[in-house]
């Protein structure tokens, strides 16, 4: 995608905004970021907010990439 952000608003986002205390960036031992953690205890809600309020705003940024159950 031409947008960097893509993928982060799309898979790494809802997860932040949902669920903010279970997220967290991973640091090596010399301090540097190496990954990242993101999780929700209630899977469940989480889709149906997902798939309710993240992905329609989704739609209004990335008017042409499929949002579909077929991806």
């Amino acid at each position: 995608y031409s947008d960097p952000n893509v993928l982060g608003y799309r898979y790494t986002s809802p997860y932040i905004h949902f669920s903010r205390e279970l997220a967290f960036v991973l640091e090596n031992s010399r301090g540097e970021i190496c990954g990242y953690v993101l999780a929700t205890l209630q899977s469940d809600v989480f889709y149906q907010w997902y798939v309710n309020k993240w992905l329609p705003k989704m739609r209004l940024l990335y008017p042409t990439i499929p949002i579909g159950k077929s991806e």
